[in-house]
């Protein structure tokens, strides 16, 4: 346990049963999501946070949120009440700290991926010329 007395995460599939359904060719108890999942991406900055949430691949208009204690709380309570939501954000020095530990408090489902692999990642998806 650690000195905040949270359990580390062994693996990503080790989070939840609902991601384990989303991440592998299919759920690994044989039972499928009762309702599409959502997902969420939040870009981390030092002043503001901007959420976008995505449900059967479409997404919402973006949401801005200021990078402070009360706003944060405000973006969680949020994210909290929407079931099966799983939230992707980027690690970005200290920024992204504090609303992750506040999302794992409050259950929601998160993956916090290193920068230069979703900058290689949307590489891979946008095609060369494109801007």
């Amino acid at each position: 346990m650690h000195a905040q007395g949270r359990e580390p995460v062994g693996s990503v599939l080790s989070l939840t049963p609902s991601l384990q359904s989303h991440m592998t060719n299919g759920p690994l108890n044989k039972t499928a999501p009762a309702k599409p999942p959502l997902f969420a991406g939040i870009d981390v900055g030092v002043e503001g946070l901007v959420l976008v949430i995505r449900k059967n691949g479409k997404p919402f208009d973006p949401q801005k949120f200021a990078n402070t204690p009360s706003d944060r709380s405000r973006l969680v309570k949020k994210l909290a009440k929407l079931p099966g939501i799983v939230v992707c954000l980027e690690a970005t020095g200290v920024y992204h700290f504090d609303l992750s530990i506040a999302l794992h408090d409050a259950g929601v489902p998160l993956m916090v991926v290193n920068p230069k692999a979703s900058h290689n990642f949307a590489k891979v998806l946008i095609p060369k010329g494109h801007k």
